[in-house]
């Protein structure tokens, strides 16, 4: 359901629009594939939607200034924005500050076909900006159960994604968005059945500080990524080192995390690290 009232200068040529729009509809979902923004990775169904704006032209470009978005649920996800959408008709350009907020991220993140094991609600705000396959988030804030996450991101859709940002964290636990639990430790809680309690002893003082789990190689083959990070807590298992900065480089299966600096149990370590998957066989070199 839309509504629009205002004026139109030239009727004949559709110039000199000045409408002020009012739409609202059951599922916003419907709106963005409209528009060709419905991207992989993004839920199905949003739920309902209201937005306010005025629709204005620019020769022959239409654009929906002074937007008020409202859409979706509380018991799924609440998404929020003002600014505008410019060339409706065209290449659409969206300038919106934007908040998201979900009460049930894993149900969200099901539903996205992802996988988010954490707790607690999530919170994001920032300014988006973008179109087609270029997409920045900048003064971003984000809350996701205890992990917090701020600063600029941005993505460039492609056959390899690319991905680049400057961020910080208060507290980071990597366990809450992978399937598998990380660890500097050789995790006790993952024996068989059948393993005995002398065993079980064992491989929890065996001195290992990394877990023998595969290293999971996946999106080293579908991104390529530029990224800053600087981090006061991050989580690894049971362990948590502090004072976390790295600057990672990642181009066609080779990262660099050049250079990179932690602390854990009262002492720095700082170094570099490369993965390399262009080959048969990954190779990992770590210098301290």
């Amino acid at each position: 359901l839309a509504q629009m009232q205002g004026s139109i200068a030239e009727v004949a040529t559709h110039q000199g629009l000045a409408l002020s729009l009012t739409a609202q509809g059951p599922e916003l979902m419907d709106i963005l594939r409209l528009a060709g923004l419905a991207y992989h990775g993004l839920p199905q169904q949003l739920g309902p939607f209201r937005l306010q704006g005025q629709l204005k032209d620019a020769g022959s470009k239409l654009h929906l200034d002074d937007i008020v978005l409202k859409a979706g649920s509380a018991q799924l996800m609440e998404v929020t924005g003002k600014g505008s959408i410019n060339d409706l008709t065209g290449l659409v350009a969206i300038d919106l500050n934007t908040g998201i907020s979900s009460e049930h991220p894993a149900s969200l993140a099901q539903l996205a076909g992802l996988s988010y094991s954490g707790k607690g609600p999530v919170r994001l705000t920032g300014h988006l900006q973008g179109s087609g396959t270029h997409w920045k988030m900048s003064r971003m804030e984000s809350a996701i159960g205890d992990n917090h996450l701020a600063g600029d991101i941005a993505v460039q859709l492609g056959e390899r994604t690319k991905v680049t940002g400057n961020l910080t964290s208060t507290f980071l636990n990597p366990a809450d968005f992978a399937g598998a639990q990380p660890s500097l430790t050789s995790p006790t809680d993952q024996t068989s059945p059948s393993t005995t309690g002398q065993e079980r002893t064992a491989r929890k003082g065996d001195g290992r500080v990394f877990s023998t789990e595969p290293l999971p190689f996946g999106l080293l083959r579908i991104l390529d990524v530029d990224l800053k990070l600087h981090a006061d807590r991050v989580m690894f298992g049971n362990q948590q080192i502090q004072h976390v900065v790295f600057t990672a480089a990642l181009q066609k299966g080779r990262l660099q995390l050049k250079p990179f600096q932690f602390g854990l149990a009262g002492g720095t370590i700082d170094g570099d690290s490369t993965v390399d998957i262009t080959g048969e066989t990954p190779r990992v070199s770590l210098r301290l």
